[in-house]
């Protein structure tokens, strides 16, 4: 949790540094354009725009802050009649001198039954305590240590009781990840071809959300690829039921 609130200020943190670092070089052309101070050039100016956003950037991004990156998360959910198909698999190569576990956290009804299997019978869920939070969180136990740049294939097909409770998919990004794989499969008989990408911080008061228009094809499917998502940002695809 400590990593997840981090990496969201830093998301917003630099977004505001890029705002500044824009206002900055625009300052300094109207400062120079109008004062004109006599050999005090405008590459001064921006120069000391670049350093200040640079060390910024420095401070903010520790390259040791997770000890593993996912190289592909690929994601698939299906509703079907009385319960909804998930599976993810991820390609995790690892950072640190060694690890035993990753982590992994969901979302369902609290009500609802969650039949959950691993891809190996050397993995094993350790539950975590959710505290205040809604969802339910997980260690997974990897069987044996991994070692730096070592590779882990991970895979985990759940079954989740009833529909969902709205009528969308969304997954948020906790540690680093290449390559976001989103793939959705739903009845044209029950739902609009026309789908919504939305993404946006987490929570989502604190930014205004980037949505996007989609279309599944003629299978109900639609496949979401995104590159380098951002950390502390929830990736959703948001569709209409048909009344």
């Amino acid at each position: 949790m400590k990593k997840f609130l981090k990496e969201l200020v830093k998301s917003l943190t630099l977004n505001v540094a890029w705002e500044l670092f824009k206002a900055s070089i625009f300052l300094a052309l109207g400062f120079v354009l109008t004062i004109q101070i006599p050999n005090f050039p405008i590459s001064t100016y921006i120069f000391a725009a670049l350093m200040l956003v640079g060390l910024l950037l420095l401070f903010l991004f520790d390259k040791d802050d997770f000890k593993y990156v996912i190289k592909d998360k690929d994601i698939h959910f299906e509703p079907l009649d009385g319960y909804c198909q998930y599976k993810l698999i991820q390609s995790i190569i690892v950072k640190a001198k060694d690890i035993e576990y990753v982590y992994w956290k969901y979302w369902w009804h609290k009500d609802r039954n969650v039949d959950i299997e691993l891809s190996s019978t050397d993995y094993s869920l350790v539950p975590l305590s959710s505290g205040t939070s809604q969802y339910n969180r997980y260690h997974i136990n990897l069987g044996r240590k991994y070692y730096k740049r070592e590779k882990v294939d991970l895979a985990i097909n759940a079954k989740l009781d009833g529909p969902p409770l709205f009528p969308c998919f969304a997954t948020t990004i906790l540690s680093p990840v290449r390559h976001l794989h989103i793939n959705i499969k739903l009845s044209l008989k029950k739902v609009e071809k026309d789908i919504e990408l939305c993404r946006s911080t987490v929570p989502e008061e604190i930014g205004i959300p980037k949505t996007t228009r989609a279309v599944l094809n003629v299978n109900g499917e639609y496949r979401w690829n995104i590159k380098n998502p951002k950390i502390g940002y929830e990736y959703a695809i948001i569709w209409k039921e048909k009344i």
